[in-house]
């Protein structure tokens, strides 16, 4: 069995800046939830194909070409063009090798 800890200082830091952001109260999960959704809205890189760390369930060593995909994030609900196009790329592959 293989375990990761690559992420784990990442995690606490993260925790400690939501807990400071809500000045130490108690943070219920809508909260929690509308801050994440407004980072997401509001950044400056949204729908910007690139290079953004942090994929496959680890905060750095691995990359994605969007600042929100399903790499990263099960709020987006469809492929960014640059995984669908290697989606699509990788089932023709597969279809003409038969």
């Amino acid at each position: 069995m293989a375990i990761d800890y690559g992420g784990r200082w990442d995690i606490v830091e993260a925790a400690k800046k939501i807990a400071e952001d809500f000045g130490g109260k108690k943070v219920s999960l809508k909260d929690f939830n509308e801050k994440t959704r407004l980072f997401f809205e509001q950044h400056p890189l949204k729908n910007q194909i690139g290079i953004f760390e942090g994929a496959g369930y680890n905060f750095n060593g691995m990359y994605r070409p969007a600042l929100e995909c399903l790499m990263f994030s099960n709020r987006q609900l469809q492929f960014d063009t640059v995984c669908s196009a290697a989606i699509k790329k990788r089932i023709y592959f597969l279809s003409q090798n038969k």
